[in-house]
């Protein structure tokens, strides 16, 4: 039997492992070692100047960097509080508070554990970024890669559904019908337990 953090109904009750702070720090870390920079400038960074982290990652898609100097770059951003480029807003908020913004409180899910979890029952999942350690905004991104197959694209959109319906995810928003043609039986079983316990 799958067991994965405390449901009512279709919604997750909150169940946060640690203080909202440091998840917050936790999730800019993550997102500056997906962008990739080393753990231990990242856990600096976001230890010593958050909102300028969440700043310039927000600025990211305004800037037109080369992939092999994105990290190097958001570093320096970071470290010089470089100006936001035009046609940003200064004020934007970051995507994860973007994202925490538009998800109830109820269905923000808890624990990471859990959706690592349910994720990695998948077995299109098993490999995916944003799984271990949960970040939910790396896994939309993993998701949206071209190319990606069919089945571990519909069980990405799930598992992030499972966190958070109100958002538009990147990859696209879960269609049970879509994902029945593309899983196969271990994928479909996955599901049919969840529906069994949660539903």
């Amino acid at each position: 039997m799958l067991t994965y953090c405390g449901w009512q109904g279709t919604r997750a009750t909150v169940l946060l492992g640690g203080s909202m702070d440091d998840n917050s720090k936790q999730a800019i870390v993550n997102e500056l070692v997906a962008r990739g920079v080393n753990r231990e400038t990242a856990e600096k960074l976001a230890r010593e100047k958050p909102q300028e982290c969440r700043r310039q990652l927000a600025a990211l898609e305004f800037r037109a960097l080369v992939p092999r100097s994105q990290a190097a770059s958001l570093v320096v951003a970071i470290k010089q509080a470089w100006e936001v480029p035009a046609g940003m807003d200064a004020t934007t908020a970051s995507r994860q508070d973007r994202m925490t913004a538009s998800c109830p409180e109820g269905e923000l899910g808890g624990e990471a554990e859990c959706f690592e979890e349910l994720g990695l029952e998948f077995p299109s999942l098993r490999d995916a970024e944003g799984l271990r350690p949960w970040n939910p905004r790396v896994l939309d991104w993993w998701a949206s890669r071209p190319g990606r197959d069919a089945a571990a694209v519909h069980a990405a959109r799930f598992v992030l559904g499972c966190y958070c319906s109100a958002r538009t995810w990147s990859c696209g928003r879960f269609d049970l019908f879509e994902a029945e043609r593309a899983w196969d039986r271990e994928a479909r079983l996955v599901f049919l337990e969840w529906i069994r316990e949660y539903l």
